[in-house]
């Protein structure tokens, strides 16, 4: 699985990429706001993956990026 999506109230491009591999599943999501990246990976086993995941995506659109003063 691959998408994009715009957050729009804090203007990022986000890309994520899900894949399995044997008992694990991870999620690597790539956050882009003007010249700044930040990769951000999640694993975990195929059992706790989905249940850990609506934490895991609450901590991803809790921070900000912030421009250098």
């Amino acid at each position: 699985y691959e998408g994009k999506a715009t957050v729009t109230e804090k203007e990022y491009d986000v890309y994520q990429l899900l894949y399995e591999n044997d008992n694990n599943e991870t999620l690597i999501t790539v956050i882009k706001r003007n010249d700044k990246l930040f990769i951000i990976q999640y694993t975990a086993e195929n059992k706790y993956f989905d249940m850990l995941l609506d934490n895991v995506k609450n901590m991803l659109w809790s921070f900000e990026i912030l421009d250098q003063v």
